[in-house]
C-alpha cells in the first residue's frame, strides 16, 4: 500500500508543479526556455519527495553488505539511523545534491521534449496518435536529463551511503566531487549511465506519450504537431 502512495505523491509533485508554473507562459521568452523554467521548478519541489525515498533505498541495498548491526537494524534504517543525530533533517541527507540533480534534470526534461517533438514530429500529425516520432521524443528526452546531471546523481548516493553513517568519507557536495575523482578519475561520474539510458528510454517514451494521449482524448480533441502540449 505503501509504494502506491508514494508513487502518486511523485507523479503529483513533479506534473502539478510543473503545470501550475507553465502559467509563465504569458511572460516574454521562447517557448523553450519557459518549458525550462517550469520544469525546474518542478524539480525543485520534487527534490523535497526524491530525497528521503532515495536514502531509503540506498541504505536497504547497503543492509546485507555492511556490519551486523546494521543487519539488524535494516528495515528500520530511514526511522532510526538518519534521525538519530539530525532529527528529521536526517532524511534530508545531500539534499542540496538532490537540488542540484533534479532541478536542472527536470527543466532539461521537459524542454527537450518540446524541441524533440517539434523536429521529429512531422506537422500536421494529431499528437494523440500513437506514432514512433512521439515515443522516440519522449525516450530521448529522458536519457536527455539524466545525460546532463548524472554525475550529481552519483555524489548523492555517496553523500547517502550508509558509510558516511559510521565512517564518514565526505565533508559535502564539493568534497566528494574531489575525493571521488581523484580515486576514480573522470569515467566514474556516469558509471552505470549506459544501463539508466536502456531502463529510462522506454520508461519515458510510455510516460510523456500517455500523458498527451489521454489529456487529448480528456478534452476530446486532436491538436496537431506546434509542438508537443504536455
Amino acid at each position: 500500500m505503501a509504494s502506491p502512495i508514494v508513487g502518486v505523491l511523485v507523479i503529483n509533485s513533479i506534473w502539478l508543479g510543473f503545470t501550475a508554473y507553465r502559467k509563465i507562459a504569458k511572460r516574454n521568452g521562447s517557448v523553450a526556455q519557459k518549458i525550462y523554467l517550469a520544469g525546474s521548478v518542478s524539480g525543485f519541489f520534487n527534490s523535497f519527495v526524491a530525497c528521503p525515498m532515495e536514502l531509503d533505498q540506498i541504505a536497504e541495498s547497503s543492509c546485507q553488505l555492511w556490519i551486523p548491526i546494521i543487519r539488524r537494524t535494516c528495515g528500520l534504517y530511514s526511522t532510526n539511523i538518519p534521525t538519530q543525530h539530525a532529527g528529521i533533517a536526517g532524511f534530508y541527507r545531500a539534499m542540496h545534491c538532490t537540488m542540484w540533480r533534479e532541478t536542472p534534470s527536470y527543466g532539461v526534461y521537459f524542454a527537450s521534449y518540446e524541441l524533440l517533438c517539434r523536429k521529429l514530429v512531422p506537422a500536421g500529425t494529431p499528437t494523440n496518435v500513437p506514432t514512433p516520432a512521439l515515443l522516440v521524443a519522449g525516450g530521448l528526452a529522458g536519457v536527455v536529463a539524466w545525460l546532463v546531471t548524472y554525475p550529481f546523481d552519483v555524489v548523492k548516493t555517496g553523500l547517502q551511503s550508509v558509510q558516511q553513517d559510521f565512517n564518514p568519507q565526505y565533508r559535502g557536495m564539493a568534497d566528494c566531487f574531489v575525493k571521488t575523482y581523484r580515486r576514480e578519475g573522470i569515467r566514474v561520474f556516469f558509471s552505470g549511465m549506459s544501463a539508466t539510458a536502456i531502463r529510462g528510454f522506454p520508461t519515458n517514451a510510455a510516460t510523456f506519450y500517455t500523458v498527451v494521449w489521454v489529456r487529448n482524448h480528456m478534452h476530446n480533441s486532436a491538436p496537431t504537431s506546434k509542438g508537443c502540449d504536455v
